[in-house]
């Protein structure tokens, strides 16, 4: 699950980002190619059911690199194993 290989405060600063970019949830939806019900749910705190392309595609949009949010010591088996 993704979210076990995040850093701790992954949610809180993805909600920053989002806040901070100064788009509306419609906008963000459109440029990430998500669904505005997906986007809501995640400026509301709700990241667990969030998956790998979900973060790409947010972080795509805002121009911030979706990398930064996994933690350092991540193993690359860990990840692929995360993302299936």
């Amino acid at each position: 699950m993704l979210i076990e290989i995040l850093k701790d405060n992954s949610c809180e600063r993805l909600i920053e980002e989002i806040n901070k970019c100064g788009y509306t949830v419609n906008q963000i939806a459109s440029y990430s190619h998500l669904g505005v019900k997906e986007v809501k749910k995640l400026v509301d705190g709700e990241i667990q059911d969030m998956d790998f392309l979900m973060l790409v595609n947010i972080c795509k949009a805002l121009k911030i690199n979706p990398f930064s949010f996994f933690k350092e010591d991540l193993r690359l088996v860990d990840f692929l194993n995360s993302i299936y």
